[in-house]
């Protein structure tokens, strides 16, 4: 129940292709039903292991809002 909600969740994925890319959906949860709060994607090309990309992703389909990611490509 903040605006500045923060998750520390670590994904690790196997073998992305080129011009895939990574979709995320947040939610609120509430008692009766999740309230929707907005989806992002994450480009995934151009990944170089051993570099981590901090990015600001805005949310899309909501008026305000952005997700920040840091991704590293790894073996």
């Amino acid at each position: 129940h903040t605006s500045n909600a923060i998750w520390n969740q670590k994904f690790e994925f196997d073998e992305i292709a080129g011009g895939e890319y990574l979709k995320i959906k947040c939610f609120i949860e509430e008692m009766f039903a999740d309230e929707n709060i907005g989806s992002a994607r994450v480009n995934l090309e151009g990944l170089i292991e051993g570099s981590p990309r901090d990015v600001w992703i805005p949310l899309e389909k909501v008026n305000s809002g952005e997700l920040r990611l840091q991704i590293e490509a790894v073996r």
